[in-house]
């Protein structure tokens, strides 16, 4: 059973963190239309990543978030990137967590609204009933990104 969880910017250093991006990235980059990003993205300057350990400092998961400001520069808003549970955490609740962890991150920031991008195929289904059950709603592409039969975007007014 889980324990209690401790949230805090991942060292990109750390041999766990690269180590699951690593798999985070083999199993996203099979699928051609991914928008995960990499080692040197996860560095940017709008861009932060966080990870859940335990008690024990077991890795259970990360998750990022990357800051977007609109054209116009009025609003503030933020794109959910990379969520992902270590394998040896599954189905103990740790996504939802981080996904609680970075809405709170999001508000102390003054973001005002989260999208993100995901794929409406079997590997990422329970991805989306994590986000449609966490108040997610299904919108238009956003920012940079292209309607695609591939991606599905979701968005949530925090």
């Amino acid at each position: 059973m889980l324990d209690v969880l401790t949230f805090d910017i991942a060292d990109l250093d750390a041999e766990d963190v690269r180590a699951l991006l690593r798999l985070h990235l083999l199993e996203a980059y099979a699928d051609a239309c991914t928008a995960a990003l990499n080692i040197e993205a996860l560095r940017e300057e709008d861009v932060t990543l966080y990870s859940a350990r335990t008690s024990k400092q077991d890795l259970a998961g990360i998750a990022g978030l990357k800051i977007l400001t609109t054209p116009n520069g009025t609003r503030k808003h933020g794109e959910i990137k990379s969520v992902r549970t270590h394998t040896d955490f599954l189905r103990q609740g740790v996504s939802s967590k981080l996904m609680g962890h970075l809405e709170q991150s999001a508000r102390l920031r003054g973001l005002d609204r989260l999208f993100l991008q995901t794929h409406p195929t079997p590997a990422y289904a329970a991805a989306c009933r994590l986000y449609e059950k966490l108040g997610y709603e299904y919108c238009s592409a956003f920012g940079d990104y292209k309607t695609s039969p591939k991606s599905v975007f979701m968005t949530k007014a925090l």
